[in-house]
């Protein structure tokens, strides 16, 4: 129990500061998502032992394997893909449904958005931080849990 509640605040340490930087200098730094990372092993590790390190580390590697098509083509930065990472190391492998959440509140969003646009008669495109999404998408998956 009280690991969950040191990782449920570290999460929104995390979240809250990617936000921040991301609305002020549209990037997320390393080190916040490097520093995180290391403290989600090692509370998985603490928590869990060697099997719970493995299963948070694999949970590091699903975003990057996962979204770096997405990088590629620069749907996404690898700031964000580098935030879901970190979240990862945290929530282990319900990081799927965490990106599920993210993806589609940000896609709603963007329905949204279109639908606005179009009902100005007007389409102009826009942009939007992710950050925001994935912080939207970890609280939708703790809820749904």
């Amino acid at each position: 129990m009280v690991f969950q509640m040191i990782r449920g605040i570290c999460l929104a340490v995390l979240l809250i500061s990617a936000c921040v930087y991301d609305l002020k200098s549209c990037r997320i730094p390393n080190a916040l998502c490097g520093s995180f990372c290391i403290v989600g092993w090692c509370l998985s590790l603490a928590e869990y032992g060697p099997l719970g390190l493995l299963h948070s580390f694999l949970s590091t590697l699903i975003p990057i394997a996962g979204l770096f098509i997405l990088y590629a083509f620069h749907v996404l930065g690898a700031g964000d893909i580098k935030l879901l990472s970190a979240v990862g190391s945290m929530v282990s492998f319900r990081i799927i449904r965490v990106m599920a959440c993210a993806f589609s509140l940000c896609a709603l969003y963007g329905l949204i958005v279109l639908s606005v646009h179009l009902l100005q008669k007007k389409l102009c495109f826009s942009r939007t931080h992710f950050s925001i999404w994935i912080a939207a998408g970890t609280l939708a998956a703790a809820i749904i849990r």
